[in-house]
């Protein structure tokens, strides 16, 4: 099994040329969030990503972006003048694990 990729990666690409599993191997995952008012038809490539962290996988990402939305989940009675509560909880609702070499990061 070839170190820094998944079980599932291993499993598909077992039989390939290292230079090519070098290559899968560097891409890394964006925790990424679009911009504001948050709305998520917003082209990638104008999204940022929530933090510096690249993670090395798409699991470990998703584990992360879990966790964010769970913290900052909706409780249905923000008040209005809680304006940074309101736009964590709107922001952390939309939050997407993106592949580093996506193409749709470049934009056009």
């Amino acid at each position: 099994m070839r170190a820094g990729m998944s079980v599932d990666q291993k499993r598909k690409y077992g039989a390939m040329k290292p230079r090519h599993a070098a290559a899968l191997a560097l891409v890394g995952w964006y925790l990424m969030v679009p911009p504001p008012p948050f709305n998520p038809s917003t082209p990638l490539s104008e999204w940022s990503r929530l933090t510096k962290t690249d993670y090395a996988t798409e699991e470990e990402c998703t584990i992360v972006r879990e966790k964010l939305q769970e913290t900052f989940k909706d409780p249905g009675n923000i008040p209005p003048e809680r304006v940074t509560a309101t736009i964590m909880v709107k922001a952390m609702a939309h939050l997407l694990c993106i592949a580093s070499d996506d193409p749709r990061l470049k934009g056009k």
